[in-house]
């Protein structure tokens, strides 16, 4: 007696949305059964980024939007994901918020309260080699994977083509979106 025609409400080769999904078969010689298929989405969005340059160090401030560091935010399981999900998490610079031979400023990272851009001036001190100012970036899919990627903004020290070197955090400021 033969098998008969086995078909499935999902054929071969179809997408299964995250969670659980039931699928039935029937035979056209028998009895129909189903089984589930579960999706599980343990993977983080992810973010790409863009590096900037301030030029010249005049002490004044720049506004850097989370759109002006990120290109792109994709993810395999969330496609309402996007740019405008991203937030900044915390400005990092690698020189101290005031010292000799920078202008004397303070407040050089201001984050806006939505966590949607940041403010940085245009400030180095000008007998070392270069500021730069790292941007923490954070996102959160609707399974709750998150990402967490950073820009670069950099204030070289001159103009010769030398290019900023990252000393490491002197000092960071955080967000109120952490």
């Amino acid at each position: 007696e033969g098998c008969g025609t086995v078909t499935c409400d999902h054929p071969s080769g179809s997408f299964f949305p995250v969670g659980e999904t039931t699928v039935t078969c029937t035979s056209s010689a028998g009895p129909s059964c189903s089984f589930k298929v579960t999706v599980n989405d343990a993977e983080g969005p992810v973010i790409t980024t863009q590096n900037h340059t301030l030029w010249s160090p005049d002490h004044t401030y720049t506004t850097f939007n989370v759109s002006n560091l990120v290109t792109s935010v994709s993810d395999n399981c969330d496609a309402n994901i996007g740019i405008s999900s991203v937030v900044i998490v915390s400005v990092s610079s690698d020189e101290p918020d005031d010292a000799n031979a920078d202008g004397h400023t303070i407040n050089d990272i201001l984050i806006a309260g939505d966590c949607k851009s940041v403010q940085l001036r245009a400030e180095r001190k000008g007998d070392s080699n270069g500021r730069i100012y790292i941007v923490t970036l954070k996102v959160t899919d609707t399974s709750g994977n998150v990402s967490t990627v950073t820009a670069t903004v950099s204030v070289p020290n001159s103009q010769n083509g030398l290019v900023a070197v990252d000393d490491g955090p002197s000092f960071t400021v955080l967000s109120s979106c952490p």
